[in-house]
């Protein structure tokens, strides 16, 4: 359920309307993560922006979030919780880098703590990847190399998570982080006899593939590019009530491209705003 859907639409435009990449929007005191999300809501109907990036204060933020977002907007919303203390290759990075360069809008929620660490560009990603064509020779084995190489992880599993693999026969199914559905490859005598999506709820065959990319996992700390870099003037930076922020942090944020939504529980200093 679309709660939004009973509201009056654009009721905040003459507010909205007042914003500008170098003249972030500041609402003072709204109060709980439901009335934030109306407003974003109200905000991404009234001005089409193309992706939400949402910094929060923490990880419990993140969860809050993600639960009220979907009462509200009917994009899809990612969680980027525990980004960089996992000790495991984590698919959601490229598929965050991917997902600001695909048309299909999306909202990023992430810890404001972990904007830091160094991303490759969007370039860079696909170059590091590996694409497997109809047709194409292929040993399986050495198939496989490239994708432990890329982070990618076995499964003993039939349902496949995103940045797993299996294999039965002549038969891999990978899940890759750039695509929402795991993809077949059939391998006939070490050559690629077909490749298709793959539905693991109706075990049917999708959409038949002339190719396949599968971009790498094990990319943080490998490029010199920071994710909000990855941001531009058709998206939506919201920074939300963050107890914490130097100003170096701050002149970061205001410097970025995108439009900008700042939530506060009291009016900030204008030399940082």
């Amino acid at each position: 359920m679309n709660l939004y859907t009973y509201f009056p639409k654009g009721g905040h435009r003459d507010i909205f309307d007042t914003s500008r990449p170098n003249k972030p929007l500041v609402v003072s005191g709204v109060g709980n993560i439901s009335a934030k999300a109306y407003l974003v809501s109200d905000y991404i109907d009234t001005k089409k922006h193309k992706n939400v990036f949402w910094l929060v204060n923490d990880n419990k933020d993140i969860y809050d979030a993600k639960n009220n977002l979907p009462f509200w907007v009917d994009w899809s919303v990612v969680a980027l919780d525990h980004l960089i203390d996992t000790d495991q290759d984590d698919y959601r990075v490229t598929e965050t880098i991917i997902g600001l360069h695909n048309p299909v809008p999306k909202i990023y929620l992430l810890n404001y703590k972990d904007i830091d660490f160094l991303l490759p560009t969007y370039q860079e990603l696909v170059e590091q990847g590996v694409v497997i064509n109809t047709g194409q020779e292929v040993r399986i084995v050495d198939f496989f190399n490239q994708l432990i190489q890329m982070g990618y992880q076995p499964s003993a599993d039939i349902m496949l998570k995103k940045g797993e693999y299996r294999r039965s026969g002549g038969v891999v199914n990978v899940f890759p982080p750039n695509s929402d559905h795991p993809v077949k490859i059939e391998v006939d005598y070490e050559q690629v006899a077909g490749i298709w999506e793959y539905s693991q709820e109706t075990k049917q065959l999708g959409k038949q593939l002339k190719k396949a990319d599968f971009l790498p996992i094990n990319i943080a700390g490998t490029g010199e590019t920071k994710i909000l870099d990855h941001l531009t003037q058709d998206d939506l930076l919201v920074v939300d009530d963050l107890d914490e922020q130097t100003e170096t942090f701050a002149k970061e944020v205001n410097q970025n491209n995108a439009q900008k939504l700042f939530f506060t529980s009291f009016p900030k200093n204008d030399e940082i705003y």
